[in-house]
Order: C-alpha cells, then structure tokens, then sequence
C-alpha cells in the first residue's frame, strides 16, 4: 500500500493523504466511456424527472369522472420523478467519487463544487420563503416556528412528522436528503473498493427495503416511510451500483445483457402495485414497500439503457430531444421555484374556478394550467440561471473534476453534473 504525503496542510490535506494511500490499488480497472464525459442522455433523463414532478404538483382540476379519475391518476405517478433524480444523483456522484479516487484534494473538490452547485439557490430560496416573500411561498406561523429544520438541511425529518405542512417548502426534502448522503458516501467511496462498493449498494437497497416495510407493519404514518433519509437511500445506491458496473471490465456486457429485461421487470412490477392498490399512490403500502424498490431498481436499468444506447438510435433521440434537454439545464430552480408559482398562478391568474365547466372544458383548463405552471417555472430558472446561479458555477473550475486514464490509454472526465 503506498501513502502520499499530502499537498496542502489542514483537515483537507489530511483525509487527500489518507484518500491517495488507501486507493491506489488494482481496483482502479478499466471505465467505460459509456460513463465518461458530458452524456447529453443524461440531461434528458433530468428534464423528464422535472417534467414528472410539474406533472404532479400540477394537477389541479377537480374529479368528477371517469376520464377525471383515470387523468389525475395518471398525474399522480409523477410524485416518483423524485426517485428519478436519487437515481440520477447516486449515479453521478458515484462516477465521479470512483474516478476520483487517489487524486490531490479529493474531498475538498468535491465538496467545493458541490457547494456552489446547491448552497446559493438553496439558501436563496429559503431567505425568499422565509423573510421576503412568506405569503409567496405560503409560508405559516408554524413553519417559520420550525425553519431552522430548512436551514440545516433535515427538512426530510421535519416533514415526516408534519406531511399536512401546506408550504412551498416542503419540497426541499429531497435535497436534504441528499445533502445527508454526501456526508458519508465520498469518505465510504475513498476506503473501500470497487467489487466492496457494489456489495453496500445491495445492502443498501435491501435496508432501505426493510426498513419501510418495518415502518409500515409497525404502524407509522406513511410519511415517516417516505421521508426519513434510510428509506429513500435505495435510489442512490441503484445509481451508485450502476455507476460502479460500467467501471467494471465486462460492465458493457453485463448492460446490453440485462438492463432491458430488469427495466421491463421492475416497470411490471409497479404496475402491479398500482393495480393491486388500484392507483399509483406514493402512500399505499405496497408501492411504499416493493413499489418503490422497484422504482429504484428500475430507474437505475432506465439509465443504463440511456447510457449505453447507440448514437442515432430511438431512446438517443427521445432523451437528448431539445425540450427535455432544456428542463434538464434548468431543473434546479425550476423544483425551488414551481410550487410558488403554482400557488401564485392559481391564485390569480387561472385556477380552479375555470374548471367548473363540463370535463372537456376542465381538462382543457388544466393544460392551460399546465402550460402557465411550466413556461413560468422555466422562465424564472432561466433568469435566475443568468444572473444568479451561473456566477457561483463559474467558481467551480477553481476545483476541477480529477481525470484518469482508461483501459485505452486516453485520458476522460467523469459525466458533468450540474
């Protein structure tokens, strides 16, 4: 085993040493360029994952038929745009950790730049929810009582025990989530290997599964099983395993093998489990439990096929269309920043009100809805990418992705996030 003396001095300069010894192994085989550089696919997957969640949130027009019925919920799948994103998430960082591993300032960079990424929209937002703009973001007494939650990031605890909460905050959950996922996996990435790595994953979905399914036979509230970080880690670890098989030498393989057959299995079996509980409902036990293991499973094989499918082909095109590509870009705020706005628009401008006529009046109402609610949410995200966002962004090239060498010979820089 061979330990560097670290460059820098300090707390960073300590864990890059100990992130340099206990990587520089056999273990760093061949990555396959299917996992490396700028995968525009992948910004499609993150425009659809939005798509799914305005979809959702969106959904706005009263039932009063059959057609109504089947419509709403058809709307109501798109609450797992979010596992989605956890997929997405585990997948990218996983790479980018992986790849990283034995690199000068392995966690400084990488949490440097996921600062700028994620802190400066998020505390934006919150000080517009919280002190400029309350009513904007229907912020209550009794949420401003308990912000501090927000500002720390455990959000997700919070609102497991406060799912009634009617605030446009809420939806900082998921980002909580995964702020409490960075605190661990980049230093369990630096120790263990690859082969190590993938065994965790297992085990981590696995858990993730008992643990629902314990929360559920014990009794709690549905919330609880849906936000408390452990029960959600099952996406990220179904990334984070995907990203560890495509650095595998036969990782190619395994993908055109498999990853058609599992993503079929795991679509049939959520629809199964909207069938059994007669809706796709994320508070039904069985999509709570099963339901949402095989979202994981099932996303994460979506994300192979994306990865691995060849240029000009179908799903190539479907994902890297202009339209999803675009959501993707500006995902971010469009999730900060939609849920206020639909609040705003149905206020004031189109609600429920224009959907008191007959269901083909209705259901065309709410594509007007749909339209306002998406071309507002995008045109404040691309505002605020301009003036805001891009200029922390920019900071980031002071902490650049680390680059290794490939099987060919050639050096690669692991898939952007943005």
């Amino acid at each position: 085993m061979v330990w560097c003396k670290p460059r820098d001095k300090g707390l960073f300069g300590n864990l890059n040493g100990l992130a340099a010894g206990l990587t520089a192994d056999a273990d760093r085989d061949a990555v396959k360029p299917l996992a490396r550089g700028h995968i525009p696919a992948l910004d499609g997957v993150r425009g659809m994952a939005i798509l799914m969640v305005l979809i959702f949130h969106g959904w706005i027009a009263p039932v009063r038929s059959a057609v109504d019925d089947y419509l709403a919920r058809a709307a109501g799948f798109g609450w797992c745009g979010v596992d989605l994103f956890f997929v997405l998430s585990g997948f990218l960082i996983t790479g980018i950790l992986y790849d990283a591993k034995g690199s000068a300032h392995y966690f400084r960079n990488f949490y440097a730049r996921r600062f700028f990424r994620i802190f400066p929209l998020y505390y934006a937002a919150l000080v517009l929810g919280f002190y400029l703009t309350p009513a904007f973001f229907r912020v209550t007494d009794h949420v401003q009582n308990d912000q501090w939650w927000f500002w720390t990031y455990l959000s997700n605890f919070w609102l497991a025990s406060h799912a009634e909460a009617k605030t446009a905050l809420t939806v900082t959950w998921s980002l909580a989530i995964e702020e409490q996922f960075y605190l661990v996996w980049p230093l369990l990435v630096c120790l263990l290997g690859r082969a190590s790595l993938m065994r965790l994953c297992v085990a981590t979905v696995l858990l993730a599964f008992a643990a629902r399914c314990l929360l559920m036979a014990g009794g709690y509230e549905p919330a609880v099983a849906r936000f408390v970080t452990i029960c959600r880690l099952d996406t990220m670890a179904a990334g984070g395993f995907l990203a560890l098989l495509v650095r595998k030498p036969n990782g190619a393989a395994v993908i055109a093998s498999y990853t058609r057959i599992i993503a079929a299995a795991a679509a049939a079996a959520v629809l199964a489990v909207a069938v059994l509980q007669k809706g796709f409902s994320e508070n039904g036990w069985l999509m709570i439990t099963l339901g949402q293991t095989a979202l994981a499973i099932g996303y994460a094989a979506l994300l192979a096929v994306a990865i691995s499918a060849s240029d000009g082909s179908a799903t190539v095109r479907f994902f890297e269309s202009k339209p999803f590509r675009v959501l993707g870009k500006y995902s971010y705020s469009i999730y900060l920043f939609h849920m206020p706005l639909n609040l705003w628009i149905s206020d004031h401008i189109w609600g429920r009100q224009q959907m008191q006529g007959g269901a083909a009046m209705a259901i065309s109402a709410q594509l007007v809805f749909y339209a306002l609610s998406v071309g507002s949410s995008l045109a404040v995200a691309v505002v605020t990418w301009n003036l805001y966002e891009k200029w922390f962004l920019m900071l980031k090239k002071y902490f650049p992705v680390a680059t290794s060498q490939t099987s060919d010979g050639q050096a690669h820089t692991t898939a952007v996030i943005r």
